[in-house]
């Protein structure tokens, strides 16, 4: 039982990188790249959020302004820029 919840960690952070790397890579940016100029600019943002704003925010994730950004509420936009301007 101990190795499957371990495994099971193991198995949510790939998961989460591979996702956090499809959205990155429609743009250009490789997830290693992603990383660094996250960590360089501040933003500490774990891969579970990432990977949620990867697949369920695209349009914030990759820098679209799309009808579901002006709809945002103001602390995800801003989170959000920051994302942008760090990429």
């Amino acid at each position: 039982a101990f190795a499957d919840r371990k495994k099971k960690k193991s198995n949510f952070r790939a998961l989460w990188q591979i996702k956090i790397n499809a959205a990155s890579r429609q743009e250009g940016v490789p997830y290693s790249v992603l990383t660094n100029k996250l960590k360089v600019a501040g933003i500490a943002l774990n891969r579970k959020v990432l990977a949620e704003l990867a697949e369920n925010w695209i349009s914030f994730f990759c820098g679209r302004q799309t009808r579901d950004v002006q709809r945002a509420k103001a602390p995800l936009s801003r989170l959000v820029l920051l994302i942008c301007v760090a990429i």
